[in-house]
């Protein structure tokens, strides 16, 4: 007996247990040596093209899935007793119960029972990949976020230390003769270019002595509020009383 009879739908009773009055039987052949390789039956059977074929056969062929002309067969013939110890005429279903008589109980149940230790053994295992691969999937979480925890403890020592440079490089530059490599614009206070060909913040002096950045003169400028920003500074400056670094 095989899982696949515990379906009902899908029972198939061997020849050697159909009654020699029958003649019906499954008339499948192999695809290559044209063998007969089944001659089961199945409670309903598929008639094509006169032949007869089970139907978990008739299911795999593609020729009789596909066709019109299919016609399906309820299974009379009679059948013997499962552990051939009565001498009953079972129909197809009577043959499932395995009810004619004790011996064919005991066959059925023995039958049945052989498929459960290797079913369980097939479970067991199956559980067991499933443990190990949940177990793996932990520790790789575990592990990825422990690197991550350090790739972010790197992180923020390595910020901590660009913030202290640039804080150190802010002090020498605003607290120290450094600091008039930056515009005098209070509101500006950019640091001088020695790109003179293309940087807007290149150093530009105007005649009071004042430096600026040069894109604050240009708005200055342009806008009219052309008077140096430094406080206390009235001069005005235009586009011939300043110098440009270069």
């Amino acid at each position: 007996m095989s899982i696949t009879n515990l379906n009902e739908k899908d029972r198939v009773i061997s020849r050697e247990f159909v009654h020699h009055s029958s003649e019906m039987r499954c008339n499948t052949i192999h695809f290559i040596t044209d063998e007969l390789i089944c001659e089961n039956l199945t409670e309903t059977m598929i008639q094509f093209k006169n032949s007869t074929y089970c139907s978990n056969h008739a299911k795999s062929l593609k020729r009789i899935v596909e066709a019109d002309d299919v016609e399906k067969i309820e299974v009379k013939p009679s059948f013997i007793c499962p552990a051939k110890s009565c001498t009953a005429k079972l129909t197809f279903k009577m043959f499932w119960t395995n009810s004619c008589c004790a011996a064919a109980i005991r066959k059925h149940l023995m039958e049945v029972d052989s498929l459960l230790e290797p079913a369980e053994e097939k479970l067991k295992k199956s559980e067991q990949e499933l443990a190990r691969i949940d177990k793996l999937q932990s520790d790789t979480l575990v592990e990825l976020q422990k690197m991550r925890n350090q790739a972010l403890k790197r992180k923020n020592e390595d910020k901590e230390d660009v913030d202290t440079i640039k804080a150190a490089k802010r002090r020498i530059v605003e607290t120290t003769v450094f600091a008039r490599y930056l515009c005098e614009n209070t509101s500006c206070k950019k640091e001088f270019s020695l790109n003179y060909k293309t940087n807007k913040n290149i150093e530009c002096v105007l005649r009071c002595g004042h430096s600026l950045c040069l894109e604050c003169v240009e708005r200055g400028i342009k806008t009219g509020v052309n008077v140096c920003p430094v406080e206390g500074c009235t001069r005005t400056f235009t586009k011939t009383t300043f110098t440009r670094k270069k």
